[in-house]
């Protein structure tokens, strides 16, 4: 039995870590996408009161009493950062899984040649 080059040794421990990282970027975006429903579940609720009824916003361990308007353009403005945030890990996702593809067939081939090498020697 051939021992796994090196070479390919550090492609497969980099393509764990990039498997890794990929998972971690997904969960984050996972997080994102569901706090951002909770922004928009609440923009909804927002929407439904009447000009000058109290609202009530929390702030660490505190509830403050705000605006509708001001605490509208708080979550628009949150909605906006979450948006681009998404965008971003979305983007980060896409290279990520191109890398994966491309050492993946990298791997292969370099272990489908070691066998190659292996059947060979046999003969």
């Amino acid at each position: 039995m051939q021992e796994i080059p090196p070479a390919l040794q550090q492609q497969i421990i980099q393509f764990q870590q990039i498997q890794k990282n990929l998972e971690a970027l997904i969960k984050q975006r996972m997080q994102l996408e569901m706090q951002l429903r909770e922004l928009e579940n609440a923009e909804k609720e927002l929407e439904k009161v009447k000009a000058g009824e109290s609202v009530y916003k929390n702030v660490g361990n505190l509830i403050i009493k705000t605006e509708k308007e001001k605490a509208l353009s708080e979550i628009k403005e949150k909605k906006e950062t979450y948006d681009i945030a998404i965008k971003r890990l979305k983007s980060q996702e896409e290279t990520y899984q191109q890398k994966l593809k491309e050492l993946e067939k990298s791997i292969q081939a370099a272990l489908s040649n070691i066998g190659v090498q292996k059947e060979s020697g046999a003969g």
